[in-house]
């Protein structure tokens, strides 16, 4: 027995519909697609398979286009992402917070692979990094209290830590923000300062995740290949001041051209500013750092 919401509706002969008012707004005179709600009409068409097929391709394919076109813009024009969004140009790009969940999904993803931010318990509980011993002694109070010998409660800190750090890097974004707010007083709204921050990490886990290790990768595999694998600059390139320079002159970069893009900063204001947001960025990770040692600690 057919349904009577179905069989009250006509077909126009081509598979789309007739009907003399949308099945969702009730708007009179409605075609295909209903011009009050923009409700697409129900047709026979709806219940096959290449119809079921069609869609699902049409919205993968329209959200993976919209997501490179997105990346291509933060990678290739510091900023413009920021001031299409606020000069009302939406529609082409992924939303800010969509992108920063997107890219911080993947970061997270291909992270323990690239060697950057890897956070263990043996490194939080080192005596050279650990003053006075006050992370062991906490780390060796909550195995005794959760009754774990040495090597589960490792296991443990360990799986927890990798869950923490997916979420816990986007409360650093309304931080950095605030410090733009700080840099602008009275300029600018907070809320303008949040949308340039999300692009502005998007981009550094972009940058931290992939463009700096194969950009290491490629300079270590062209020195070895002019015979220079054992040279000082090759050592060099897998240190940890080569990263921090890597970072700094990258963020740098990228925030000279986004804050003149975005704000009209002039030379020397952009680049001090620049200057104090790296330092900023460089503090919000020693923070997140020490923080993640004891909110994993609390959530084991």
């Amino acid at each position: 027995m057919s349904d009577p919401a179905v069989a009250s509706i006509q077909s126009d002969g081509g598979g789309t519909t007739a009907g003399t008012s949308c099945v969702n707004c009730g708007a009179a005179q409605v075609g295909r697609f209903c011009a009050e709600c923009g409700e697409r009409q129900p047709s026979d068409d709806d219940y096959s398979i290449s119809s079921v097929t069609h869609e699902l391709l049409h919205d993968f394919v329209h959200f993976d286009g919209k997501i490179w076109r997105t990346v291509v813009a933060l990678l290739t024009s510091p900023g413009r992402l920021t001031r299409e969004y606020f000069g009302g140009h939406r529609a082409r790009y992924t939303k800010p917070l969509s992108l920063f969940l997107v890219v911080n999904l993947a970061f997270f993803v291909l992270q323990p692979h690239t060697g950057l931010l890897q956070y263990h318990l043996s490194g939080y509980v080192d005596p050279t990094y650990d003053a006075g011993g006050k992370r062991a002694a906490l780390a060796e109070e909550r195995r005794a209290e959760l009754k774990l010998s040495s090597q589960e409660f490792a296991y443990q800190f360990e799986n927890t830590i990798q869950e923490q750090k997916k979420s816990f890097l986007i409360v650093c974004v309304p931080i950095f923000a605030a410090a733009m707010f700080v840099l602008y007083f009275g300029r600018r709204h907070y809320v303008e300062h949040l949308v340039f921050s999300v692009h502005a990490y998007s981009y550094y886990l972009i940058f931290l995740g992939f463009l700096l290790v194969a950009l290491v990768y490629l300079l270590i595999t062209g020195l070895h290949v002019v015979g220079l694998g054992g040279s000082p600059l090759t050592m060099f390139l897998q240190t940890e001041l080569a990263v921090d320079l890597a970072l700094f002159l990258g963020m740098g970069g990228y925030l000279y051209i986004a804050l003149r893009r975005v704000y009209g900063d002039g030379r020397l204001p952009a680049a001090l500013r620049a200057v104090a947001l790296i330092a900023v960025l460089q503090a919000l990770i020693v923070v997140y750092h020490n923080a993640l040692f004891y909110t994993t600690l609390r959530a084991i």
